[in-house]
């Protein structure tokens, strides 16, 4: 065996592949003169026909030996370098689906070469696609209103560090439901007479109400669940709250599974308000309950959990009667007392009637009743006067009570908070003169109390009675359309703030029959905008409408 191999061994030897003919023969520069393109198959130092340095390689059997002088790069001289890299390029676009029919959102796919990022530009927007594998990028354009139907252009442009390349556009279609169309109008009589009085939606996909029923003339909440699309989902979906208790339904907190309820009970004194807190199916946990004629308006969630509940209960001074509070779920309240320029605390009676947090700032919205107009002759009478109010732990309180004017009005209040898009405070109101017909408006405050935008409400429009932000970009009032002859109508509107435009963006009014409407509670989730309230004969309704 071991023979056989040495005579394999001598045989190749003795072979010489063809393409290693090609070479020239091997010549040693240190005792010979080597024609050029000749010398030794190993790196090495050799002298250049011009006298000059250089360097010789040989990188492979095949590559033959090159020889550079002077420095790395290209140029007249003939100097070569790393060949320039190709700018960035769109190879392919998706977008899908088109024509979208109902809110969400178009997923946008894009191939492309030589790039580290794509740039996607649609009307109101500007994002960076997420990268994926081998030159792929995704992202989608968000649509969230019927208000954009219409034909637009996406405009995709790929990056690679500073370098841009030749964008593409690519057209789509949204062809959604009017905005402000009903899809849903449901009466529920089965467990009383009654109405909705807070709609949350939460990041599960559920409308969450809480309301109140009067069964047998009794009072009782009661908590009502569906999906997005109006369905029941469990045989629990409508619950009595507290069944052997009265009760009033006042305000509603989400924070993930767990529901946070405001509510009025019965006690032995008189009413109490209490708050406590459940899963869905479980009994709920008071965790506080107010003293005697103390009253609680409103709860707010800030983003890192904090729960705060707002309202008045009495004052300990002479001169005023209640000030304003704010209660955390454990700890001692926050007495509020509005002090005007130049007067002395406790002139005013103050109720905070709603609250909202920006980050984690309290700004509560109201009212303050008090000698507002001292100094002038005739000596006005007391008025109530809306009130802003930011309140931040660390700092002291910033009170905002203006006058109102002009004309006859001289009084107002603030009943409703939504917080917009940038921060500011979105408010619904009522004005009046001393003799008091309440006129419905909305205001929009930007942070520290100025003035941003204001709209009057129809004379036949009742003063809201819910208010939200949608990411629309507008804002929705719950409230009323009388019809006259002691019956209204369901009504809810649509506003896009800006200075200038006052027209609604849509509106929405129903009565089943000639009897009292009432829309006391509106929420926004993705692809439909709700409303709640007490229906045509008298029984909780919820509706929703496309957004």
């Amino acid at each position: 065996m071991q023979a056989r191999h040495a005579s394999v061994l001598l045989a190749l030897a003795a072979c010489r592949p063809l393409e290693f003919a090609e070479f020239p023969p091997e010549c040693d520069p240190s005792v010979e003169t080597c024609p050029p393109g000749s010398g030794s198959t190993t790196t090495g130092s050799a002298t250049t026909g011009d006298g000059s340095d250089g360097i010789q390689t040989v990188t492979s059997a095949t590559t033959s030996t090159a020889t550079t002088t002077g420095s790395a790069g290209s140029g007249s001289d003939g100097e070569t370098g790393p060949a320039p890299q190709e700018a960035p390029a769109i190879l392919s676009v998706s977008l899908t689906p088109s024509p979208l029919k109902f809110a969400g959102s178009i997923d946008v796919e894009v191939v492309a070469d030589n790039a580290d990022g794509v740039r996607l530009e649609y009307p109101g927007a500007e994002v960076e696609l997420e990268e994926g594998l081998e030159g792929h990028f995704h992202g989608q354009i968000d649509v969230h209103t019927g208000l954009s139907n219409g034909t637009y252009e996406a405009t995709l442009t790929p990056l690679r560090e500073d370098v841009a390349g030749e964008p593409e556009t690519r057209p789509y279609t949204l062809e959604l439901p009017a905005a402000g169309e009903l899809f849903l109008w449901d009466t529920m009589p089965d467990h009383g007479l009654g109405h909705v009085e807070a709609l949350r939606v939460t990041e599960a996909g559920h409308v969450v109400a809480l309301g109140t029923l009067y069964q047998n003339g009794i009072a009782r909440c009661f908590l009502h669940r569906r999906d997005l699309e109006g369905k029941y989902t469990e045989a629990d979906d409508i619950r009595i709250l507290f069944p052997d208790k009265e009760c009033q339904a006042i305000d509603l907190v989400v924070d993930g599974d767990a529901l946070y309820l405001l509510v009025s009970m019965m006690a032995g004194d008189g009413p109490r308000w209490r708050i406590g807190s459940a899963g869905w199916g479980e009994e709920p946990t008071i965790l506080r309950t107010g003293a005697k004629d103390e009253k609680a308006y409103a709860l707010a969630r800030s983003p890192s959990g904090r729960i705060e509940i707002c309202g008045t209960a009495p004052s300990f001074a002479v001169d005023d009667q209640i000030d304003g509070r704010v209660w955390p779920l454990v700890g001692a309240p926050v007495e509020l007392d509005y002090v005007a320029l130049g007067k002395q605390p406790h002139q005013f009676n103050e109720t905070l009637r709603d609250c909202a947090f920006v980050g984690e700032r309290l700004v509560a919205v109201g009212d303050a009743y008090g000698w507002h107009d001292e100094g002038k002759n005739p000596l006005p009478p007391p008025r109530t006067r809306p009130l802003i109010l930011e309140f931040d732990t660390e700092d002291p309180p910033t009170w905002h009570v203006a006058g109102l004017g002009p004309g006859n009005i001289t009084q107002g209040s603030i009943s409703e908070l939504a917080i917009d898009a940038e921060g500011r405070y979105v408010t619904g109101l009522h004005t009046c003169a001393d003799t008091c017909d309440p006129q419905g408006e909305v205001r929009v405050y930007e942070p520290g109390g100025k003035l941003w935008w204001q709209v009057t409400l129809g004379a036949n429009i009742l003063p809201p009675r819910d208010i939200v932000w949608s990411p629309a970009g507008y804002l929705v009032v719950a409230s009323a359309e009388s019809a006259g002859n002691w019956s209204s109508k369901f009504f809810l509107q649509a506003f896009i703030p800006a200075p200038g435009k006052y027209e609604p963006a849509w509106s929405f009014s129903k009565a089943e029959m000639a009897n009292l409407h009432l829309a006391s509670a509106v929420a926004v989730g993705p692809g439909v905008v709700v409303g709640g309230g007490l229906g045509g004969a008298s029984f909780p309704i919820i509706s929703m409408l496309w957004p």
